[in-house]
Formats: C-alpha cells, sequence, structure tokens
C-alpha cells in the first residue's frame, strides 16, 4: 500500500541519504540536512514522505500558488525501475487536485534526464517552455488535473 504522509524533520537525515544515490543525485541539486529540516518546518513548501507497506521510501516536495496550480519541485525514489515513481505522481495528482485544490500540476526536468522526461510524457505532461540552470538545459512540463 502506497501512501502519502505529511513529513516530519525526523525524516530528514533519510532524505538526505535518498539524494545521494548515484541514480538520483546527476538529476537533482541536493539538500543538506539542515535545508531539508528547514524547509520541512516552512509554510512556503509542502513535503510529503511517501510509504509503502509502512516503510519511508522517498518524498516529494510542492509548491502551490493561489491561481490553481501547483509545482512538483521535487521528486525522490529510492529503489527505482519497479513503477513506484509513476504511482507515486498519480498519488501527488490526485492530493493536489482533492487537497491543495489545484487544477494544474507543473515541474522542471533537466534535458538530459530522457528516463524522467518518458515518464511524465507517459503520464500526460506536456512541455510548455524551456530554460536553463547553471548552463543545463531544462524543460518544464504541466499537467491539467481533473
Amino acid at each position: 500500500m502506497l501512501e502519502l504522509k505529511q513529513s516530519i524533520s525526523q525524516e530528514a537525515s533519510k532524505f538526505v541519504e535518498m539524494e545521494q544515490d548515484k541514480d538520483t543525485l546527476e538529476f537533482i541539486l541536493p539538500n543538506s540536512l539542515e535545508e531539508h529540516i528547514t524547509l520541512i518546518n516552512s509554510s512556503d513548501v509542502l513535503y510529503l514522505s511517501v510509504y509503502q507497506n509502512g516503510s519511508l521510501v522517498g518524498f516529494c516536495t510542492i509548491v502551490a500558488d493561489n491561481q490553481g496550480s501547483a509545482e512538483l519541485r521535487r521528486i525522490v525514489i529510492a529503489s527505482k525501475g519497479n513503477g513506484l515513481g509513476q504511482q507515486v505522481i498519480k498519488e501527488v495528482e490526485r492530493y493536489c487536485s482533492q487537497k491543495l485544490q489545484c487544477s494544474k500540476l507543473w515541474l522542471d526536468v533537466f534535458k538530459f534526464n530522457s528516463r524522467g522526461i518518458h515518464i511524465y510524457t507517459k503520464l500526460g505532461f506536456t512541455q510548455f517552455k524551456t530554460g536553463s540552470y547553471q548552463g543545463k538545459e531544462l524543460l518544464f512540463m504541466v499537467k491539467e488535473l481533473t
């Protein structure tokens, strides 16, 4: 069973570990333990811990605005290649639609992250612009929520 729970600061050290995995590290800009704790306790960013059968297996961060849009700022799943990330994204979509009353979910992804782009496209996200960060090309993708 998959469950999203509001994160607590005691989980932050596990988040740091998950971000340091080589299959994750190349696709994100990792946060320090202190940064995670500060953001978890902030009202600006929603941290959701991902539990599967009672075990912490990932986390995501969401920033919602007051215009019905939410940004999936980060998704980190410890175990890759088993479809868990796709399940989490679907749960995030439901969460954003039902609990945050958002009609749109957007994200950015590095252009070289072909696995991520493939998953987002498969789940119905479409590219709406490009950008760059620290010399790396970004794709911005969006999905209308029902």
